[in-house]
């Protein structure tokens, strides 16, 4: 999985027992940055992120509601 700050991109190990997850400060969600965690639960999203990837949550079975700030473009 990897997140955009800035002009730079993390990557990152991302355990499939994953439950919660702040992106502070994270400016994009890159393409699959959590596909197939199942266990997540939470995620909350800051105000300065502006992009969410292709299929960044997809099969996240545990997720029901997320809450896409303004600041998101595409």
């Amino acid at each position: 999985a990897s997140v955009t700050i800035g002009n730079r991109t993390l990557a990152y190990y991302v355990p499939m027992k994953l439950a919660n997850v702040d992106l502070i400060g994270s400016e994009r969600v890159n393409n699959y940055a959590f596909v197939n965690c199942e266990a997540l639960t939470n995620i909350t999203l800051n105000t300065d992120l502006k992009r969410i990837g292709h299929k960044a949550f997809h099969n996240c079975k545990g997720l029901k509601q997320i809450e896409i700030p303004d600041s998101v473009v595409t």
